[in-house]
């Protein structure tokens, strides 16, 4: 489009044309405007996109005896030329993981956004992380120029306006009238006031002329109608001209009228901060006209029939009450009973010593874009600090020391006072404190506290300044009494004594609602002997749908143990995958779920992409470990495959990947072990250990990733598979994942295995099986496992394998088959949904989600009635919450459970009681011995914790072992350290080291027969009272 604009004279009517000509004359756009008074006029004209070199642009008109041909030529810039796109993060630096938001402007040469529909509020972009580099490790700083130029048509500095007004009464005559010249101040704004009028106008005309030299100058007018008073008494509170401030008195001027030589009016003001007054009084000031620089000047006519307007200021110090906004109110009473008053919104700033940043951006229609920052530093005339430990355990003697600082040169009379749940705390020492707090100084207040429940306790300190000085503060000092005040909150985490436990009963029930009659159940939840009182804790868990094994807020729970490396990040995403697998499987697309899992999805892919080495490969510590592990790539290329489809993955990664695993297979096609492989059940091919399992893992991997294999490599792992399974003996772990890899072959040998492995069965609680072909008769609530001789995570994975491999061939109608199955491994979830270890769970909420989908059903409608000692209560499950997860916290531990279920349909039940034991139980397969020396006592507190252990089996390495210690209370850990005592050893198997408050977790990568060390520097920042001593505990990472 083409803005033309033509000033005409006033007095004269007409027409004008306006042409876009070609070089050959020929008309390429063409307008006409009409003109009934000269009033300027703007047109617009229609510019095509092809515009030929040499155009011109003609206006022809005539406008009474006066005409016009006016020919020029023209140029018109390419509209999509100089495009700007401004993008703008929430902030300058992520952490890995975090969500990354972005505000994306897209603007032309002359600012004007530029969008293809309407801006109607959010819009969606999609960006292509790879191009971005958002995935880009190393680079760890990305700095955004953002450039804008404005031209500014609107506010002004320093812009002459002539101001008037024009009061008249009912019958249209003037009352008064006044003029005066202004200028805009700084923020292009002009402040103006209209003095108190003798009598009441019934309006009251302002205009505001624009001066500079124009024929037509810009000009508006506001025309106001009053209150009317009784009396002709009025009074009018004008608005600060800038914010107040916490402490300082700041000038409120107001306006009132009264008669000529009347006495003094006194006035009554209150100032209001919600519902509460902080502040009122009093007062009867002198009349002071010397404040009239900004007023109109009156014509003297205004000041006849006894009345008079007078100017006047209040000056209210603002404190703590105020908070960001509260309001005056001016007022007094006239003789004959008539209330004359007026309030003002009031702004404080905060009260608290930070610095406050504001930003703001705006897009006009016609102007274009605008950023704009502002920046507000506050300051209190003092702060409060709480200082405590963040974790303590209960009954001990825990210090709290309050600390009050002044940034005032003056003294303050202040008290200090500290609160808490007498219920749970017990507060040891004087909790109040009154003192003198001068300029640059600061006063403490130390007590002790014990803490009595476990959980979050808040302690609140409160710090007021003290109007009265009551002999706190010397006399001659500086002394300032104001009722300033802060106050502060933390929480202190009360953990119990001993090592953790916990027990869970669960049960997945059935009813078909065929008549049948309700199913009942009793789940005895018992306590050890040795239990630490007060530790005890039970809960009731509900699902209607083996599919959703967790809730989302504890996905990140799944695992117990510490997950501090890239399998165990590995096994935190996986579980998300599996579940919006199933959620679209079922229909239940749009779920509220669905959100949260891609966010968690997205969060664990970025992350994962740490431990990547150059290669393609992954290994479990990243850049720590000398080359990849074969075993974890393949586990992250099974996971980032079957995620692809709920998130953009770098397929070029993914490909990398895949193809670092098949670079690495033997030539008779196998897998070996390259790199390390922390679980030492996949081990494969080290000391005489049979290449199968990895081999069988690997090829699960690729193809559960939907990985392109090359003839040649499908081929020959599937003749390695056989050529083990033939040569050696397996146990039922390796002939499960044989039997799963075969079974995504669609191999017949996958039947021949499963077979074998129903042979090796073991029934639960007693029972007794019979097989027929491939079906097995139980009685009802029979389980199946292979628990035998192995941990429970080797027995779950076995398991898990087992159903996988089952539902592949046989689909929905091996579902019934293998149900003794699924019960026992839901028997073994504990109530965060996990399992035992990283592996098993993984592969056990794939499992879930399988079988779910199999067996999914919408005829749900179960009734659960739950009872205990102080407990009764019912839940329902149906179509609508099948995927959530109900609970039920117990009231008395231990007791007895009872369930009666009725209705229709499937359902998962658990009860699980967590309590607290003295001491871990001791295992006979690692040594472990610690250490205590103190390095120095002073200035802190610092001790050396050496922690030596090794693996007890002469003849093999362990897996992964992880070393947990649980500091006392009142220290921190500063460092691991280096001392001759373990340089000395040969074994170096520490890979890595965190801290989760007063928790530090040790990861050895492997224990041979020789020993191992580690040594912890720890510093005492709290001295703890009746502390409870610090405790050691190691366990493999695999099998706890």
């Amino acid at each position: 489009m083409l803005y033309f604009i033509r000033h005409i004279s006033n007095s004269l009517d007409g027409h004008a044309t306006i042409q876009l000509l070609a070089p050959s004359g020929q008309v390429l756009s063409e307008t006409s405007i009409k003109s009934a008074g000269g009033f300027p006029q703007t047109v617009s004209l229609n510019v095509p996109k092809e515009l030929p070199v040499g155009s011109s642009l003609a206006a022809i008109g005539k406008f009474g005896r006066y005409s016009f041909d006016k020919r020029l030529s023209v140029k018109v810039a390419d509209g999509s030329a100089g495009l700007i796109i401004i993008i703008q993060t929430d902030k300058p630096v992520y952490r890995a993981g975090e969500v990354v938001r972005l505000r994306i402007l897209s603007i032309d040469h002359r600012k004007l956004p530029l969008a293809k529909d309407a801006i109607k509020g959010c819009h969606e972009f999609t960006l292509n992380g790879r191009d971005l580099l958002l995935a880009n490790e190393d680079l760890n700083r990305r700095p955004l120029i953002l450039t804008a130029e404005v031209t500014e048509e609107a506010t002004a500095p320093g812009e002459s306006v002539n101001i008037c007004f024009l009061a008249v009464n009912v019958t249209m005559r003037e009352v008064s009238k006044g003029c005066r010249d202004f200028k805009s101040g700084p923020d292009g704004l002009v402040r103006f006031s209209v003095p108190g009028l003798r009598s009441s106008p019934s309006s009251l005309r302002v205009t505001a002329k624009a001066e500079g030299g124009s024929l037509n100058p810009p000009t508006t007018t506001v025309l106001l109608q009053p209150w009317r008073s009784l009396s002709q008494r009025y009074l009018r509170v004008l608005a600060p001209g800038q914010k107040l401030k916490c402490g300082v008195s700041t000038p409120v001027r107001f306006h009132y009228t009264k008669l000529k030589n009347h006495s003094s009016v006194a006035f009554n003001y209150q100032v209001f901060s919600g519902r509460r007054v902080v502040e009122q009084g009093r007062f009867e000031p002198r009349v002071s006209q010397d404040d009239t620089d900004d007023r109109i000047p009156v014509e003297s006519g205004l000041q006849s029939g006894g009345f008079i307007t007078a100017e006047l200021s209040l000056e209210p110090k603002p404190e703590w009450g105020l908070s960001s906004k509260a309001r005056l109110l001016l007022y007094y009473a006239h003789p004959k009973g008539e209330l004359i008053g007026d309030s003002r919104r009031l702004q404080v700033e905060p009260c608290t010593s930070n610095p406050w940043q504001a930003g703001a951006l705006c897009l006009h229609p016609t102007r274009g874009v605008g950023l704009s920052n502002a920046a507000l530093n506050a300051l209190q005339p003092f702060f409060a600090q709480l200082t405590l430990p963040a974790v303590a355990k209960r009954g001990e003697l825990v210090p709290v020391t309050a600390t009050l600082f002044s940034y005032l040169q003056a003294c303050v009379p202040v008290k200090l006072s500290l609160n808490a749940d007498s219920a749970c705390m017990k507060l040891l020492g004087e909790p109040q404190k009154r003192d003198c707090l001068c300029g640059n100084e600061s006063i403490v207040l130390r007590v002790q506290v014990r803490p009595l429940c476990l959980g979050a306790i808040n302690i609140t300190l409160h710090a007021l300044g003290l109007a009265e000085n009551k002999g706190l503060c010397d006399e001659g000092k500086p002394l300032e009494t104001r009722q300033a005040r802060d106050s502060l909150r933390k929480s202190l985490l009360v953990t119990a004594e001993g090592q953790p436990q916990e027990k869970s009963t669960a049960k997945y029930i059935c009813l078909n609602g065929s008549g049948e009659g309700p199913q009942k159940h009793e789940f005895p939840l018992e306590l050890p002997r040795n239990v630490v009182s007060g530790s005890s804790r039970g809960v009731f868990t509900l699902s209607g749908n083996v599919g959703s094994p967790v809730s989302v807020d504890r996905l990140d729970k799944l695992v117990r143990l510490p997950t501090g490396c890239g399998e165990q990040n590995l096994a935190l995403l996986a579980p998300n995958v599996f579940v919006l697998d199933y959620l679209n499987s079922s229909g239940e697309r749009g779920h509220p779920l669905e959100s949260k899992l891609k966010e968690n999805i997205a969060k664990g892919y970025q992350r994962q992409l740490n431990y990547r080495h150059a290669e393609g490969g992954y290994s479990a510590f990243g850049s720590q470990d000398p080359e990849p592990s074969l075993w974890l790539t393949a586990f992250a290329v099974r996971t980032f495959g079957r995620s692809r489809r709920f998130m953009p993955i770098d397929e070029a990664e993914l490909s990398g990947s895949i193809r670092w695993i098949l670079s690495n297979q033997y030539d008779n096609g196998c897998f070996p072990s390259v790199g390390r492989v922390l679980n030492s059940r996949l081990k494969g091919g080290l000391e005489g250990h049979s290449l199968a399992p990895l081999t069988a893992y690997v090829l699960i991997s690729l193809l559960e990733a939907g990985a392109e294999i090359p003839q040649v490599s499908r081929v020959g792992a599937v003749r390695c598979l056989l050529q083990e399974l033939q040569q050696q003996q397996q146990d039922s772990h390796t002939m499960a994942l044989a039997a799963y890899a075969f079974s995504l072959f669609e191999d017949s040998k996958a039947s021949e295995l499963l077979a074998s492995l129903r042979d090796e069965a073991q029934p639960g609680n007693g029972e007794s099986i019979f097989f027929f072909f491939f079906l097995c008769f139980l009685r009802t609530e029979a389980t199946l496992h292979w628990h035998k001789n192995v941990s429970t995570a080797v027995a779950v994975e076995t398991a898990s394998y087992v159903v996988l491999a089952s539902l592949k061939l046989g689909g929905r109608a091996a579902a019934k088959s293998v149900l003794p199955v699924v019960r026992w491994v839901l028997e073994q979830r504990n109530h965060d949904g996990g399992f035992v270890s990283t592996q098993d769970t993984v592969v056990a909420l794939q499992v879930l989600a399988e079988y779910a989908k199999a067996t999914s059903s919408s005829d749900t409608r179960l009734q659960i009635r739950v009872s205990s000692e102080g407990l009764g209560s019912t839940l329902t499950v149906n179509r609508e919450n099948a995927l959530l997860k109900q609970e039920l916290f117990l009231p008395v531990v231990p007791t007895v459970l009872h369930i009666e279920a009725t209705g229709t349909g499937c359902a998962f039940i658990q009860a699980t009681v967590k309590y607290n034991v003295p001491a871990a139980e001791e295992t006979k397969s690692f040594g472990f011995w610690v250490t205590a020396l103190h390095a120095n006592c002073r200035p802190q507190v610092k001790v050396n914790l050496f922690s030596f252990c090794s693996y007890l089996v002469s003849w093999a390495m362990s897996g992964m072992v992880i070393v947990q210690v649980k500091m006392q209370s009142g220290y921190r850990f500063e460092k691991v350290g280096a001392s001759s005592w373990c340089l000395c050893l040969e074994e170096q198997a520490l890979k890595r080291h965190e801290v989760d408050q007063d928790q530090v977790n040790l990861y050895f990568e492997e224990l041979s027969n020789r020993k191992s060390c580690a040594l912890l520097e720890l510093v005492q920042d709290y001295v703890v009272e009746n502390a409870v001593p610090a405790t050691v505990t190691l366990q493999d990472y695999y099998e706890p």
